[in-house]
């Protein structure tokens, strides 16, 4: 396993300077993801690859955050923000609960989010928010468009 410990500021970038991208519950998922991560990897000059990457991991922990940690009513924070190791994504819920890899099963039809983080991330982990609940963070690897 791949976790490492804080990555700056409160929590991963929140004293780094991260971009909110959005609140994200149920039907956002899509529009966060698609849209506004992609965005922001094209802007940082990313590929497209590395893009894709960003937007399955930040659906990953988002549906995450939503199933385990949401309560009604309750936004799920996505940042985004440069790191030396790489661009991270960061899912910031109100649940103090550790995420956990779940074992993977053959015929599971649930379970697979985290062990997917973990295949695709440089480091992934999660830390404490000051306010309550936890931050849970990608390192991603990324390649920058030539030119």
């Amino acid at each position: 396993m791949r976790r490492c410990g804080q990555v700056g500021g409160e929590a991963g970038g929140a004293g780094g300077g991260g971009d909110v991208v959005g609140g994200a519950v149920g039907a956002g998922v899509d529009q966060v993801r698609a849209g506004v991560v992609g965005r922001w990897f094209e802007a940082k000059g990313f590929d497209d690859d590395s893009a894709y990457v960003a937007e399955t991991v930040v659906s990953e922990l988002v549906t995450n955050a939503y199933k385990h940690a949401a309560g009604a009513g309750e936004g799920i924070v996505v940042r985004l923000f440069s790191s030396e190791g790489g661009p991270v994504v960061e899912v910031w819920d109100r649940s103090e609960q550790p995420p956990v890899v779940q074992p993977l099963r053959l015929h599971g039809t649930s379970g697979r989010g985290l062990a997917m983080v973990e295949m695709l991330a440089e480091a992934w982990g999660y830390n404490p928010l000051a306010s309550g609940g936890k931050a849970v963070f990608a390192v991603l690897r990324a390649v920058r468009e030539p030119g």
